[in-house]
């Protein structure tokens, strides 16, 4: 098995480009109407280790929005089965509207 760096960097620029879209729709809909959402701490919930790039783009993603809504964020990594273990937790979460879970592709 080798590493191929083009790999990594496309798969971290899709990460990037579907993360500043995710961010983007929220200000759209806030314009339209005042929310209350959130009212509790927010979850990401990751797939994979500390340090791997999903972790960091979460990470990221964590600080900005602390700053932008106010609440606090946490990250929580829960690696296993290449990432089924964070996915079946958010799956299995109530649907409070303070877990998510960063998606990613493999390229």
């Amino acid at each position: 098995m080798s590493f191929d760096p083009g790999t990594s960097r496309r798969t971290l620029l899709a990460s990037a480009v579907t993360l500043a879209a995710a961010l983007a729709l929220p200000a759209a809909h806030a314009q339209q109407a005042p929310a209350a959402w959130p009212t509790k701490p927010l979850r990401i919930i990751v797939g994979f280790t500390a340090g791997s790039a999903t972790d960091s783009i979460a990470r990221v993603l964590a600080e900005h929005l602390r700053v932008k809504l106010g609440q606090p964020v946490t990250v929580e990594n829960r690696p296993g089965a290449n990432g089924v273990l964070g996915v079946t937790e958010v799956a299995r979460a109530r649907p409070t509207g303070t877990r998510c879970w960063p998606r990613t592709r493999a390229a």
